[in-house]
């Protein structure tokens, strides 16, 4: 929605100074400077061009730690297999769990080709079978989505305080 809020704020403010301009019937050198000046004034409001520099170069280093490993797994797997994410996120209310940010599940599905990925569940059923997995032991979890046809779980290891240690175990020992 931000665009289309930032489309109206453009053309109201458009509109407000040539309809200010007009009624006063400057010169146009006048409203030259005033635009000039108005433009200026916009760009300094706006927020520090350098956190955004940050944002950038923080997303050059998750592309570079998880491209390697998404394009492994598109390797391992047949095209259009679909691969499970836990932790289990509900959307669009996505919750800050431990380090893992809302959306975090989302930076696997951008980098990946041909995989399908289980986040976001938007169906009612969906968020329900999600809900329902989410309380099953390892052995009957996997076992589930095995029958549901997902080949493959994607542990973010930041929503872990054991970085993911006890899920992790509990899927290597179902094998």
């Amino acid at each position: 929605i931000s665009p289309f809020l930032l489309f109206t704020a453009i053309a109201a403010s458009a509109f407000f100074f040539s309809h200010f301009v007009t009624r006063l019937s400057l010169a146009r050198r006048t409203r030259a400077v005033l635009l000039i000046a108005t433009l200026a004034l916009a760009l300094w409001e706006q927020a520090n061009f350098g956190a955004l520099h940050d944002t950038s170069a923080a997303a050059v280093d998750i592309v570079t730690d998880l491209k390697p490993l998404v394009d492994n797994l598109e390797r391992r797997l047949p095209r259009a297999a679909s691969v499970y994410q836990l932790p289990y996120q509900p959307y669009p209310a996505t919750p800050f769990v431990h380090g893992m940010i809302p959306n975090d599940h989302l930076q696997a599905y951008v980098l990946s080709d041909h995989l399908r990925w289980s986040w976001p569940a938007l169906s009612g059923a969906a968020i329900f079978l999600n809900r329902k997995l989410a309380k099953m032991p390892p052995a009957e979890f996997t076992e589930s989505l095995a029958v549901i046809g997902f080949p493959a779980v994607w542990v973010n290891r930041t929503a872990y305080a054991d970085r993911g240690a006890e899920v992790i175990n509990g899927l290597k020992q179902v094998g």
